[in-house]
């Protein structure tokens, strides 16, 4: 069995994280930052994000189809899982590194030749 991918491997971890927290741990650390019960919306967004992007790592990496949540996708939904992503990515938490990344305008300086 080949091993996890980065963004499954985070899902799991997610998965584990609203797991203790809603079986009454008071608080678990979810990618270097404390999420308490209370932040149990943040995390779901977290999961349902890195759900996304685990998709579609494994769709870059070879695989030809997915399962999300009980729902199968395959490389045709390619370009809906990125839509997908960005609409995600807005609701994780501030101070989530992907929420910078999310949406907004992009500058890139060069050096003209």
């Amino acid at each position: 069995m080949a091993s996890p991918t980065l963004y499954a491997a985070k899902l799991a971890s997610a998965n584990q994280a609203i797991t203790q927290l809603e079986t009454g741990t008071p608080s678990v650390a979810l990618d270097g930052r404390t999420y308490t019960a209370a932040d149990l919306p943040a995390v779901y967004a977290i999961r349902d994000w890195l759900a996304v992007k685990a998709a579609l790592e494994a769709i870059e990496t070879g695989a030809q189809g997915y399962a999300i949540g009980g729902r199968s996708v395959s490389r045709a939904d390619y370009e809906q899982l990125v839509t997908r992503e960005r609409e995600l990515a807005v609701r994780l938490p501030e101070g989530h590194p992907a929420k910078a990344r999310a949406g907004g305008i992009r500058v890139r300086f060069g050096v003209p030749e």
